[in-house]
């Protein structure tokens, strides 16, 4: 997307909040990282897995925190 993105700060950012809340949110019509985050989060359709499923994580992913793994609702 050349020239269509202001590059001006991108060396102050220092996580991915802080970067999908300046440009990949508002590259795709969120107004925040945190609405950005909540519409692309896989763990609202979990409850309606109606096959035996594999779900497979690394517990020491460095991009997911912990309030990613949705244990409970997975083992229902």
């Amino acid at each position: 997307l050349p020239g269509q993105l202001d590059l001006t700060d991108l060396e102050a950012l220092r996580d991915f909040p802080q970067f999908d809340d300046r440009y990949t949110a508002p590259l795709h019509g969120f107004a925040s990282a945190d609405a950005y985050y909540e519409h692309a989060a896989s763990g609202q359709y979990l409850a309606d897995i109606r096959v035996p499923t594999l779900l497979v994580n690394a517990l020491n992913d460095p991009f997911l925190p912990p309030s990613c793994y949705p244990r409970t609702t997975a083992a229902a």
